[in-house]
């Protein structure tokens, strides 16, 4: 019965060839625009799904109003927010901010007499940072990590750039970038997990 359909369709399809070019293009167009929506709304969807503790954590947006009308609206804040919201809202566990340089120029350092350099710009943060991300920290103390301003946190990838096997903790990077003049040299304190794709820290 089955192939009866088939001998059907093959003849209808020899009948109309015009006709049915334009079915199955339109079809394939229609199920390529589809299984692409269906992607780029998985990869929306998937930002910032990787932490543990991710329904607990809450971002504070700054929005800008004139006259009752939004005029702007960004994931950019004040510096002294974290502390407010833990000063007034006690049921908080904790509250971090964190932010780039202001050096965009990358970073230079050296170890071990070898020069190395970072195109991309470190973040700052404060040391309540992974009471907020504790899943994201593979080496290190949580709560003691960035105690010290000179208390760094480097990624997998640098780790594995830098040290090899090596466990990188308590090694030390001389600061050669012009950027950071007020610091002379950085402890590594902790390691990170490399970012995904799937975050809006990046």
């Amino acid at each position: 019965m089955l192939r009866i359909y088939f001998k059907i369709a093959h003849r209808h399809l020899m009948n109309g060839k015009s006709f049915a070019l334009i079915n199955v293009l339109g079809l394939s167009v229609g199920m390529t625009a589809f299984f692409l929506i269906i992607q780029y709304l998985s990869f929306e969807l998937s930002f910032d799904q990787f932490h543990q503790n991710k329904d607990e954590i809450y971002r504070i947006v700054y929005a800008q109003n004139e006259n009752g009308e939004l005029k702007n609206k960004s994931a950019q804040n004040f510096i002294g927010i974290p502390k407010l919201i833990k000063d007034h809202f006690p049921e908080v566990k904790a509250s971090t901010g964190f932010g780039r340089t202001s050096s965009y120029a990358g970073f230079l350092f050296s170890y071990l007499n070898k020069l190395y350099y970072e195109p991309e710009p470190f973040y700052q943060t404060d040391s309540s940072f992974f009471s907020v991300f504790p899943s994201l920290l593979l080496k290190g103390d949580p709560s003691s990590v960035l105690k010290d301003p000179h208390d760094l946190v480097i990624s997998e990838k640098m780790a594995k750039k830098l040290f090899g096997d090596m466990d990188p903790i308590g090694k030390r990077i001389e600061n050669k970038s012009p950027s950071y003049a007020d610091v002379s040299n950085f402890l590594i304190t902790g390691v990170i997990k490399d970012m995904p794709y799937s975050t809006k820290a990046k």
